[in-house]
């Protein structure tokens, strides 16, 4: 039986998502390379972009709960993807730093671009959460690419209130720089 398999726990489908989140941003915060870029690469970033489409956290939940945007993300499905795209950037740069000459730029792969313009669109993703992580890790996204990063301040501190505040809340705790 299931009770007995799992030693009498009682394991929702939820927990298993956020297991898989965990280990996935073990791998990808771990200098070392935990699996060969090559080879994974595309896989990793589409198990992050399957994760990016669940409905976790909902406007319902964000409404109900109390918590900081930051405590909703982390405990969030959709919240963890967020944090696994900008340690996948991460990730992907200490790749390609590698093999770089020493002039050469970081860069944002064009598919991830997609992914974060598609969710800064307000019918699209309308999470405080969410927003809270673009703020939070503005500064991964201008040390990558200032121009695109720049061209997206508007929609990332939003004419909308809450969502322009959780930007902000976002921004404030993280790495601050001078020339943002």
């Amino acid at each position: 039986s299931q009770e007995s398999f799992y030693g009498g726990m009682d394991i929702k489908w939820s927990d298993v998502l956020h297991s898989i989140l965990n280990l996935l941003q073990k791998i990808l915060q771990s200098k070392e390379y935990l699996l060969d870029f090559e080879k994974h690469n595309d896989i990793i970033f589409r198990i992050i972009h399957y994760f990016t489409k669940d409905d976790d956290p909902t406007t319902e939940r964000e409404e109900k709960s109390n918590r900081p945007p930051y405590d909703t993300a982390s405990h969030s499905i959709r919240g963890k993807a967020f944090e696994a795209i900008f340690l996948y950037l991460r990730w992907y740069n200490r790749h390609y730093s590698q093999n770089r000459e020493e002039n050469d730029k970081y860069s944002i792969p064009a598919y991830v671009k997609d992914l974060l313009e598609r969710h800064l669109n307000i019918d699209h993703e309308s999470s405080l959460a969410i927003r809270f992580l673009y703020g939070h890790d503005l500064y991964l996204l201008y040390v990558l690419d200032k121009s695109w990063t720049k061209s997206l301040f508007p929609k990332i501190f939003s004419e909308q209130e809450d969502l322009n505040s959780a930007a902000w809340e976002g921004y404030l705790i993280g790495t601050l720089y001078d020339s943002l």
